[in-house]
């Protein structure tokens, strides 16, 4: 039988992972959604590790040392949004949609609009996922 420490105290970080999306021409619904979603798979590991290394920052500092993760979570959104190449164009999970243009001209010294509209895809360039991780700590040894 293994003895484990008893924690009693915990460590709290959250970290960003970000991974680029890629995705070939012609532009579909399908196919940026699925780049999406190859993208958030490499975006999550990397905010995983970015959350170690700040909750190691953190024990360091008060001179803990880090146990096992108690939990995982990826924090609500907050008042600071995603930039804006980062989010579906038409909302949700929505990447293609109507796109209306005008153009404006003088015809017989009257102005004239006219407005086309056409469907169009944007992907995002890239994926951010925010992690928040809860270790648990024990106090480290004596030195």
């Amino acid at each position: 039988m293994v003895a484990t420490p008893a924690y009693a105290e915990t460590v709290e970080a959250s970290g960003i992972g970000q991974a680029r999306v890629r995705v070939s021409a012609p532009l579909t619904q399908l196919k940026i959604a699925r780049a999406v979603e190859r993208a958030r798979t490499l975006a999550v590991p990397r905010a995983f590790i970015n959350t170690q290394v700040q909750a190691a920052r953190y024990a360091s500092a008060a001179r803990l040392t880090l146990g096992a993760v108690l939990s995982i979570g990826e924090p609500p959104p907050g008042p600071d949004p995603s930039p804006a190449n980062t989010v579906a164009r038409f909302g949700g999970n929505r990447y293609c949609g109507p796109v209306t243009t005008a153009t404006r001209q003088t015809v017989d010294g009257e102005r004239v609009v006219t407005r086309t509209t056409r469907y169009r895809c944007f992907a995002p360039r890239f994926v951010l996922v925010r992690m928040s991780v809860t270790f648990a700590a024990a106090p480290a040894p004596p030195v």
